[in-house]
């Protein structure tokens, strides 16, 4: 990767000052000597393997950040008053509780980036084997089982269909988000899209439209995270951290605006027909949301 960040800049080894990672707030595991560890559920939990990361997406541990949450620590006050499911100290929690105590004694855990940084300095696979190895790691019996909550009523005959519908929910998903963060009292006016999402220009018109507010994207999806941590680093070593707190923000700006370069502004298209489709859809969105809670308790109760 890096010799390939190299080759695309077009500059020599010899120019680099410093060399950073940034990345997500997942968890990565390892033993005291440095080998991964396995943290996906099943008898392997705890011993040497390589699927030694939990993404910040993993949401098994919501019962260890809930019971966090209830011990009103200062800490607490750092994060915005509540601890979120997706960071790091909730999934340790969650490991403690599912790791036997002789295996997690040995176990040290890092931030993503560091562990990138203590490594530095220290196949397409067939669908069938996604689905066993899903249903292993949630313990389930079968495949039925691994998807109790999964419930699609059989008339999306039609692939493509199918497809436009699961776009449609994923944009609705980030309308419920924006409704829940304005009744809390936050104003948005404009989303700002990075990732691989922001490559397709057909899901980010779609987002403009369902949210009905314009989407910025950036000139390299792929590159934000790493675009700030560049950003930061020269900050940096160009003597960040002198002068006033107002010093430091007017340099700031001035390294981010000669090295962020224009992105896309992609705006709301929906005809008025189509937005009252939309706005219907997400009616029924947020009753669905309701009803699978309901589901997903009768299932639990079924394999019970």
């Amino acid at each position: 990767m890096i010799k390939a960040c190299l080759a695309q800049a077009k500059i020599a080894p010899e120019l680099v000052k410093g060399l950073g990672f940034d990345a997500t707030c997942s968890l990565a595991v390892t033993d005291l000597q440095g080998e991964p560890i396995t943290v996906t559920k099943g008898g392997n939990i705890g011993l040497r393997g390589e699927r030694n990361i939990l993404l910040w997406a993993d949401h098994r541990a919501e019962k260890e950040a809930d019971l966090i949450n209830t011990t009103g620590s200062v800490v607490l006050d750092y994060v915005g008053g509540r601890m979120s499911l997706k960071m790091e100290v909730p999934k340790v929690l969650w490991l403690k509780n599912n790791i036997k105590a002789e295996r997690f004694s040995n176990c040290q855990f890092f931030y993503l980036s560091d562990f990138l940084t203590y490594g530095a300095t220290k196949d397409t696979t067939l669908l069938e084997e996604v689905l066993e190895q899903l249903r292993v790691e949630s313990d389930a019996n079968s495949l039925t089982e691994l998807t109790k909550d999964l419930h699609i009523y059989p008339d999306f005959h039609d692939l493509a269909m199918k497809y436009n519908a699961t776009l449609e929910a994923t944009a609705l998903q980030t309308r419920h988000i924006i409704a829940v963060l304005s009744s809390r009292g936050h104003s948005i006016s404009s989303i700002h899209m990075s990732g691989g999402h922001a490559k397709n220009l057909a899901l980010m018109q779609l987002f403009a439209s369902v949210c009905d507010m314009p989407m910025i994207l950036p000139q390299d999806h792929a590159a934000a995270v790493v675009r700030g941590a560049a950003i930061l680093g020269r900050f940096a070593a160009e003597g960040g951290g002198m002068g006033d707190d107002v010093d430091q923000a007017k340099a700031l700006w001035k390294v981010m605006v000669e090295m962020t370069p224009a992105g896309a502004l992609v705006l709301p298209s929906a005809s008025r027909r189509d937005k009252r489709l939309l706005n219907a859809k997400f009616k029924i969105f947020m009753e669905t949301i309701d009803i699978q809670r309901r589901w997903r308790v009768e299932m639990e109760d079924a394999v019970r």
